[in-house]
């Protein structure tokens, strides 16, 4: 409850009145008057006769040059509080002591004498020592204006230390996790390719027209290769074939299979017409299987063997020849005219440096210069960022 919404008046015959009023209730509405400019919004303007005369006897509580539709100051409330003891002083016995402190605190709040409520509150006559209330009530000097002046700057400090720590530290995070992936992706890779061959490098022999590809994958994958001369209808080969590569038995084993060309005139169908959902059997198709051994050490693919309609067929080489797949029964009746030798297919691309390697380390780095500076300057004030 605020002095200037109590109102006390004085009647003729001693009879006294008073009653409370909110007139932050009217300073509302005038002042989303004066900014609302809605159709549908409509002042509310009391008629009530008590109204209008509060309204009347308010005047007499407030500063010059403040209306009912003023902001609220603090200074106002000190003046109307005074103003409201100096009422009632004017309408008492002035005979009976222990009004001169009040009078002398009506005048100095009247005129301006405090500078807030608070030292208002210290000065009433009987009130005492305001520290027994929870409240300091001493007043402002230059040295506590200074020492609050201080208090500012150095919260001012650090809070923009503590944004410097924030920051610092996303930072230090960031290129710690960044780094940390790199890391793990370069050691990924280096342990995927102790145990399978290069994703999609071409691995060749010399010689031959034989290519090979395997595509990413932990147990199986895709494939790509070269089709042999022996499934080509014109018997030239040379074309890519796609299929899938599985493990067995420790080694790669790649599965391929290609169209056989149909005979159009006989069958009267088109060679579309075979390659439809459930079209086609196993039978048109060739089908063949190529085991692979891959060396860790040297990085290349060696032809072991190739399965077709349950026929082996071994590396092999007649002096003089190059080294090709020959029929695992022919080798044993050829009474050592073809040699087992090996198929060894290494890659076309030279191997390449592991960027991930740099790039986590070079994160890594960034990160322990950000971890630095924040220890840097959480040693300078150890009493930012305890918690």
């Amino acid at each position: 409850m605020k002095p200037s919404n109590v109102l006390i008046d004085l009647k003729e015959g001693g009879d006294c009145s008073a009653w409370l009023t909110e007139f932050a209730l009217t300073k509302i509405t005038n002042f989303e008057s004066s900014f609302k400019r809605s159709e549908d919004y409509s002042d509310f303007v009391s008629q009530n006769l008590q109204f209008q005369e509060s309204l009347k006897q308010s005047h007499s509580f407030r500063m010059d040059g403040t209306g009912s539709d003023g902001l609220p100051e603090e200074k106002g409330d000190v003046f109307s509080l005074g103003a409201l003891v100096r009422f009632i002083l004017n309408r008492v016995d002035r005979i009976e002591e222990g009004w001169s402190g009040w009078e002398e605190w009506s005048r100095k709040s009247i005129n301006h004498g405090f500078e807030n409520i608070i030292q208002s509150m210290g000065a009433i006559p009987g009130v005492g020592d305001l520290s027994d209330y929870g409240i300091s009530g001493e007043s402002e000097s230059a040295e506590d204006a200074q020492s609050a002046e201080e208090i500012r700057i150095a919260r001012e400090i650090e809070w923009e230390k503590q944004q410097r720590i924030t920051s610092i530290t996303f930072r230090r995070n960031i290129t710690g996790l960044i780094g940390c992936v790199c890391i793990l992706i370069f050691l990924f890779s280096k342990v995927y390719l102790f145990l399978n061959p290069s994703p999609w490098i071409e691995y060749s022999v010399v010689g031959a027209s034989d290519r090979y590809q395997l595509g990413f994958g932990i147990w199986s994958g895709k494939a790509w290769g070269i089709l042999p001369g022996a499934y080509d209808d014109k018997g030239n080969g040379g074309q890519d074939v796609a299929g899938e590569w599985l493990r067995e038995d420790g080694l790669f084993r790649l599965n391929f299979r290609k169209f056989k060309k149909s005979n159009e005139e006989e069958s009267g169908k088109k060679l579309w017409q075979f390659i439809g959902k459930g079209a086609t059997k196993d039978d048109d198709y060739f089908i063949w299987s190529d085991f692979l051994k891959y060396d860790t050490q040297n990085r290349t693919l060696e032809l072991i063997k190739r399965v077709h309609e349950g026929e082996v067929y071994l590396p092999g080489e007649k002096k003089g020849e190059t080294p090709r797949l020959y029929p695992e029964v022919r080798i044993r009746r050829s009474g050592g005219t073809i040699r087992d030798t090996q198929l060894v297919f290494a890659q076309n691309e030279p191997e390449s440096r592991s960027w991930s390697f740099f790039i986590g380390l070079g994160f890594l780095i960034s990160s322990l210069l950000y971890q630095r500076m924040l220890i840097g300057i959480k040693f300078e004030h150890p009493e930012i960022g305890k918690d």
